[in-house]
């Protein structure tokens, strides 16, 4: 009876810790894995806005396109 003891003590131990992990397993294998397609996908778009400006000499309407991701000029002045 004495060997039964410690025997059936690690049995439930053992079951108890598996149970334990088993939803660690399940929440890893739902999330779907992405492939690189997949990811060059979830690539940010570029983010742009246009810059108007008077000419002060000319009384002209000039724009230019300016990319907030980037933070430079995508190109020269333009007239409007």
């Amino acid at each position: 009876m004495k060997k039964k003891i410690p025997a059936l003590l690690l049995a439930a131990t053992i079951m108890a810790s598996s149970l334990m992990t088993m939803p660690v397993f399940a929440s890893n294998t739902a999330v779907p894995r992405q492939s690189n397609s997949d990811r060059s996908e979830l690539v940010k778009q570029e983010q742009t806005v246009w810059k108007y400006v008077v000419n002060d000499a000319t009384g002209v309407l000039l724009k230019r396109l300016w990319s907030l991701t980037y933070g430079k000029w995508l190109t020269d002045w333009i007239t409007v």
